[in-house]
């Protein structure tokens, strides 16, 4: 949706680049409009592409009587409607006749900032929009590149389509292989995204919610056998982050369910901070949290599981050695 958008304004200003100069100008548009005014051939071509209907019932045009703010708002939407849109409809129906122009775009470049207002000119249009920022590059594995001028390389998860995504498991498989240097962060907005199979973490990626109970991802992931399938989240052998957020297994029939699985992770190399993870249904055993042989950075990290036959919050296998805040 916001490329869309960027799209848009920044069709809207070729439109302006392309279309006016060949618009052939008219004279005496009015008859209170001189030839010789500054604003002659705007007027006209404002007249001639249905921005302006003049004055008086249309026999003048008014040029020195003030603008309304909902007049101004009106010139703004007969651009959009008589020039902009028309001008997308002819550019999106070219990409589509065009090959080689539906490949992989890059992930959103940040949002241009608004421009000023225009100069109340004769019919007081609306100032021009600020330029479109420009899109990423694509990844080396086809995937989406992550914009380079977002800070921190920010992917955007948002139940609502406003975002890159709208599943944190859709956003990782996007992401090739990170180094320390080209780490990406993965940011969920609010809103509780459910998976239907588990979310497998990857090194140097970094998942950040919008708060514990704010931003949930939950899935209904047990199995009949305790292993990472069984897990809502799970990390192995990489260097991550995921915090501010809360994790949720719904568990069902099946006997083993797990919030969040972590297995071989060396000392501390992955981190839970102000993280929920909760494991729940009617099985044999639940864990909020089973750590295998790993040993990640915990803090502030509230885990249950309800409902089993065991149901433990944290469960430490073999030889795991967490540290815990």
């Amino acid at each position: 949706m916001r490329r869309l958008m960027r799209n848009r304004l920044l069709a809207g200003f070729v439109v302006v680049a392309v279309l006016v100069p060949s618009v052939v100008l008219a004279t005496n548009s009015w008859p209170d409009v001189p030839d010789d005014k500054f604003y002659t051939d705007a007027v006209a071509w404002a007249k001639d592409n249905g921005m302006t209907t003049g004055c008086d019932g249309g026999t003048n045009f008014c040029p020195g009587r003030g603008v309304s703010r909902g007049e101004n708002i009106t010139f703004a939407k007969r651009y959009d409607d008589l020039v902009v849109q028309p001008a997308l409809d002819g550019i999106r129906a070219d990409i589509a006749a065009t090959p080689g122009l539906q490949g992989p775009a890059g992930a959103d470049g940040a949002d241009g900032a608004a421009g000023a207002p225009g100069a109340d000119g004769a019919d007081g249009a609306a100032g021009a929009d600020g330029a479109a920022g420009s899109d990423g590059a694509t990844g080396a594995d086809g995937s989406a590149g992550v914009d380079a001028e977002s800070p921190a390389r920010v992917v955007w998860v948002a139940d609502d389509g406003t975002g890159d995504f709208l599943l944190l498991s859709a956003a990782l498989a996007s992401i090739g292989d990170r180094t320390a240097a080209t780490s990406v962060v993965v940011r969920i907005a609010p809103g509780e995204y459910t998976e239907t199979a588990t979310v497998a973490l990857k090194t140097y990626v970094d998942v950040e919610g919008s708060g514990q109970g704010i931003t949930t991802i939950t899935c209904a992931c047990a199995k009949g056998s305790n292993t990472t399938l069984s897990a809502t989240v799970s990390a192995g052998n990489i260097v991550a982050e995921i915090r501010h957020l809360t994790i949720n297994n719904t568990g069902g029939g099946d006997q083993f369910s797990t919030g969040v699985w972590t297995e071989h992770v060396a000392d501390g190399s992955v981190s839970m901070l102000h993280v929920t993870a909760t494991a729940s249904g009617v099985g044999s055993s639940y864990y909020g949290v089973y750590n295998s042989s790993s040993s990640p950075s915990m803090t502030n990290v509230t885990a249950t599981a309800t409902g089993g036959n065991y149901s433990y919050g944290v469960y430490n296998y073999l030889s795991s050695s967490p540290t815990m805040t």
